[in-house]
């Protein structure tokens, strides 16, 4: 487990590897100190849920690496403080669905995976917003 004042003192760390670590949920607070975080990798975890302002306070993250979790849903709202957010990974996961507007923040997106889910329908317009965005990966789905 993470406690959830883990890393309140390291506030200049800008890249943070927790992937391969059996994690199973993320506190609230983990994150808030991380300011100036522009890369996570939380991959290849035990990841089932993520909970709603895990990330509000990383508004300088550019790469988020989610792939090969257990995640099956998505909280709205999730993303949309990442405003400097250029790849996602979700891949590898098992979202059935996307909520309406999840990734309509995420203005300079350039990468997306949604590949190895159980996605089987997406929100009308759910790419809309993402006028940066220059690969995404929809298969095995």
């Amino acid at each position: 487990s993470l406690p959830a004042e883990v890393f309140n003192r390291i506030v200049n760390l800008k890249e943070l590897h927790l992937s391969d670590n059996e994690l199973r949920s993320i506190p609230v607070g983990a994150f808030n100190q991380l300011v100036n975080l522009q890369i996570l990798w939380l991959y290849n975890n035990k990841l089932t849920a993520l909970p709603p302002g895990v990330f509000d306070n990383l508004a300088n993250l550019e790469k988020l690496h989610l792939y090969d979790n257990q995640l099956t849903s998505l909280p709205a709202g999730v993303f949309n403080r990442l405003t400097q957010l250029t790849v996602l990974d979700l891949s590898g996961n098992q979202l059935q669905a996307l909520p309406e507007g999840v990734f309509d923040r995420l203005v300079n997106l350039q990468r997306l995976w949604l590949n190895n889910n159980q996605l089987t329908s997406l929100p009308a317009g759910v790419f809309d917003k993402l006028t940066q965005l220059t690969h995404i990966v929809l298969s095995t789905n």
